[in-house]
């Protein structure tokens, strides 16, 4: 999924990501059909840079202008193999995302602590909230 987004004078698209694994063999309608693996990550990111964008966060996106061609990098709900995979291969090309957290998800296997939060932000990386606990919000009155 992507958009285009105008932000003062620069225009910047926004590639979002969920799960980030060693492997994918997402073949039907579960969880994995979200789900990239490592190696085609690490591929988008060289594409993006190799076409002379900056992978970056959506706050640094709308701090941009037109003078330097940006793309936003987000991850939603806060899986913990966003820190393990995700994480090393965006500071390995000098990157970064905003990583969308349900708070409620914090902590429990699978999903990342409030220390490896803290430590995303130490990295420059954006903490944003992705709700408490991930209601369906088209759902909700």
């Amino acid at each position: 999924m992507s958009g285009r987004v105008k932000a003062g004078s620069g225009r910047w698209t926004s590639l979002i990501f969920h799960d980030v694994l060693p492997a994918t063999t997402a073949t039907g309608g579960g969880p994995e059909r979200f789900a990239v693996s490592v190696e085609g990550f690490e591929r988008t990111l060289d594409v993006i840079r190799a076409e002379g964008f900056r992978g970056c966060s959506v706050a640094e996106c709308l701090a941009s202008d037109a003078s330097e061609p940006v793309v936003g990098i987000t991850f939603d709900d806060g899986a913990r193999n966003n820190f393990d995979h995700a994480v090393p291969a965006l500071r390995a090309r000098g990157m970064t995302a905003t990583f969308y957290v349900t708070t409620d998800w914090v902590g429990p296997d699978g999903f990342m602590t409030w220390d490896q939060l803290r430590q995303l932000a130490q990295w420059g990386m954006s903490v944003q909230s992705h709700t408490r606990s991930h209601p369906l919000l088209s759902e909700l009155d």
